[in-house]
């Protein structure tokens, strides 16, 4: 199945700048000190991972109360299979997806909806037209990504996420 005609044409005006998010930049969210606590003990774990990105609700406001706080951890697949084997750092409240191969992504524990994968990017050849769909993940600055929900396949409403921790290389 193709993404809907009206994805397709959006990306492709993004990608010349023609068209930018479709919701406005909102204040990044207080994160409260329980969950800092949490992606700080998270980061001394597991030195690999690079940097952090708030998404879904929590940075994305609406009418519908906050669920829980939802993270890209953007690592290696080896954080992955280590958190994989090891359930610390699973929280009821917290939904992390490590990020490897800078593209793929997953939730390290299966939960009642199962098994939780995904892409960045996915990009698909049609009439020799190079078009992508899956997030659509695209930073647009050092602190700030937009993206568009998989929830919804239909929807193209860029949402946003916000970086909240950057590895620093010494």
């Amino acid at each position: 199945m193709f993404p809907p005609v009206e994805a397709i044409i959006a990306d492709f005006l993004m990608s010349l700048g023609k068209i930018h998010a479709t919701r406005p930049t909102v204040e990044l969210p207080r994160i409260p000190d329980d969950i800092k606590g949490y992606l700080d003990d998270l980061t001394l774990a597991f030195p690999a991972i690079d940097s952090i990105w708030l998404f879904g609700s929590r940075a994305n406001p609406s009418s519908d109360p906050p669920g829980d706080w939802d993270f890209l951890v953007f690592g290696s697949s080896d954080v992955l299979a280590a958190l994989q084997r090891n359930h610390s750092f699973r929280r009821t409240n917290i939904d992390i997806f490590i990020v490897y191969d800078d593209n793929c992504f997953e939730n390290p524990w299966t939960d009642e909806d199962g098994a939780k994968i995904g892409r960045l990017q996915n990009t698909f050849d049609l009439d020799s037209e190079r078009y992508v769909y899956g997030y659509r993940w695209r930073q647009i600055s050092d602190t700030e990504a937009i993206y568009i929900s998989t929830r919804n396949f239909e929807c193209i409403d860029r949402l946003h996420a916000y970086r909240v921790y950057l590895k620093i290389r010494s």
